[in-house]
């Protein structure tokens, strides 16, 4: 079953992503579950990609990426990989819970505005992730009355215990 598209395949801007070593013709080999993802506006799996250095050095190195649909037209947001996970802004708890992979509920700065959000790191790129509380405590309420949940199986996730994750068996 494929995703509901936000992009046709023709508003990829293979331009834009050949700049960064990845050809119009290593995309369209992407299994098509991969392909699907990028016109739905999801983030691809981590890709291996090339940069120019200031010297005219080419550079390789590892990232995610999706489309963004701008007022001036399509172009692509990457999620490059990481060495470490920049986490100075967080206590030793809260490092220490994200960096056992765990999702935190804590108070952020986004644009100049401190924000209360869902924060986890992408243990593919080891970049912070951040979510509004709001958005993932309206999914959750969804979720909780779609699969009959309780409250206290629900308040297991502002502490990053998440018995039902994806990931919780690895």
């Amino acid at each position: 079953m494929s995703k509901a598209k936000s992009f046709s395949e023709e508003e990829i801007p293979y331009e834009t992503l050949s700049d960064f070593g990845l050809t119009r013709e290593m995309i369209e080999d992407l299994p098509m579950s991969v392909i699907d993802d990028i016109t739905a506006g999801s983030v691809t799996p981590v890709l291996p990609i090339r940069v120019k250095a200031d010297d005219d050095r080419s550079i390789n190195a590892k990232s995610r990426f999706s489309l963004s649909r701008l007022s001036n037209g399509v172009n692509v947001v990457f999620y490059p990989v990481l060495e470490h996970a920049p986490l100075e802004q967080f206590d030793d708890q809260q490092r220490n819970l994200l960096n056992e992979g765990k999702a935190i509920l804590t108070e952020i700065n986004k644009d100049g505005e401190k924000i209360t959000a869902f924060v986890q790191v992408d243990t593919a790129t080891n970049q912070v992730m951040s979510v509004p509380s709001p958005v993932i405590g309206r999914n959750l309420q969804v979720i909780a009355d779609e699969v009959s949940l309780s409250g206290p199986e629900l308040n297991v996730r502002p502490k990053g215990d998440c018995p039902w994750r994806a990931d919780a068996a690895a």
